[in-house]
Formats: structure tokens, sequence, C-alpha cells
């Protein structure tokens, strides 16, 4: 997540990570028969982990000082972003899929913070007879999903409206 605002460089732009998803996956006789839904809860949420910082690259200098990280989590935890008391989990669901393995899109619906929303997310589909993993990454609006970018003194230091989700899933088959 990306700082904005006129007062940007008083800030710094965040990397989250959540570890904790949880769901079901039904594998149809095709990609088009095939259905998902995840759990993703918000509690979970990890803000600015060092290695995932490393990883994001230049964007993402440096560890964060406990305090601030602590300050970003409690507001996007609270009650103007993800809610978490009143809406403890956020839920993606598969409404269809289509593509083959190597160029799948996924139409999801999306609840979070009492919001629903449709989205449509590209994704790559690779597997074994071990594990199904399903990888991605694309441009996502707060706003698109119904959540208000956080902001502080009326806008002079925001969180940019657009983010970048990257995911990677991996399913054990039995």
């Amino acid at each position: 997540m990306y700082r904005a605002g006129p007062l940007a460089n008083l800030g710094h732009n965040h990397v989250m990570v959540n570890r904790t998803v949880t769901g079901l996956v039904q594998v149809g006789s095709s990609i088009a028969a095939s259905s998902f839904s995840l759990k993703v809860p918000v509690e979970s949420f990890v803000v600015d982990d060092p290695q995932a910082r490393r990883e994001e690259g230049g964007d993402f200098p440096g560890d964060i000082p406990s305090d601030a990280k602590m300050g970003t989590r409690r507001n996007m935890l609270g009650a103007a972003v993800l809610n978490a008391a009143e809406f403890p989990v956020i839920t993606v669901t598969s409404v269809s899929l289509s593509g083959t393995p190597d160029a799948l899109n996924a139409e999801l619906s999306i609840g979070v913070a009492g919001h629903e929303a449709r989205i449509s997310a590209p994704c790559i589909l690779q597997g074994d007879e071990h594990r199904l993993t399903a990888t991605g990454s694309m441009e996502l609006r707060q706003t698109a999903i119904g959540l208000a970018p956080y902001s502080l003194l009326h806008g002079a230091l925001q969180v940019e409206d657009a983010m970048q989700l990257k995911f990677s899933i991996v399913v054990p088959i039995s």
C-alpha cells in the first residue's frame, strides 16, 4: 500500500501479509465446473514484515519501527477501514472461472467490512499429484470493494486507493 497526499513524505509504504487463509476448493470436470470459497481473518494481517518488505523491493526500504507498524495495523483494523470488531472475516467466493490453467480468470464476490463487491482476478493455476497452486497479481482499488482509503489531517496524509494484490494459494491434494 502506498502513501499519498501532500504530506506523503511523512509516512511510508506498507506491505500487508496474511498467511491464515482457509477455504474450500471444488475441482470439477472442467475449469468452468470448479469453484472455491476463502475466508481471510482480518486479525491475522501482519503489517510490514521485514522479509516481505525486502521481497517487494525499493519502494519498501528498511524496517519500520514497531510503534509505526502497530499504529498502521490499528488504523487498518479500525472502524474506518476493515472494522475488524464487527466484520472479523473477509470472504472471497468464485462466481465463475474461465480460461486455461496458465491464463485463468476468476470472477469473484468479495465480502469485506459489510460490503459486497464483484471483481475479476487473473491467475495461473499449476498442480501436481500433491498440490494445486493458484498465483496472481493485480491492482485493486479499495473503493472498488467498498472501502475508503485511510486518511489523516483532511487528506494531507493518506493511503493511496490503488493497492497491488499478490496471492499464492496452495491447496494440498489428498
